[in-house]
């Protein structure tokens, strides 16, 4: 709650975190940000971080660097198994 706070503050009304246009802050937050409502975040309280996300995941530029839900699908099954070799 503290760090969404400080960075719905931050954005305030703009667009991006530095005005206009995309910022080095806008990707650093952009890599967490934008995964915490399928983690269980909600960001209802802060609808100018969820505007700013919405915008963010739009851009063509975004979309190439993410991962593919397959990508995100083995990643996951790569955490699981690794985490199951430790149990033993």
């Amino acid at each position: 709650k503290v760090v969404l706070d400080f960075l719905a503050a931050q954005l305030g009304d703009r667009t991006f975190f530095a005005g206009d246009r995309i910022s080095l802050a806008d990707i650093v937050a952009g890599t967490i940000v934008i995964w915490l409502p399928q983690m269980g975040v909600p960001l209802a309280k802060y609808p100018n971080l969820s505007r700013w996300a919405d915008a963010l995941t739009k851009r063509e530029s975004w979309q190439q660097s993410q991962p593919t839900p397959a990508q995100l699908g083995a990643l996951k099954e790569r955490i699981q198994a690794l985490m199951a070799q430790r149990e033993i």
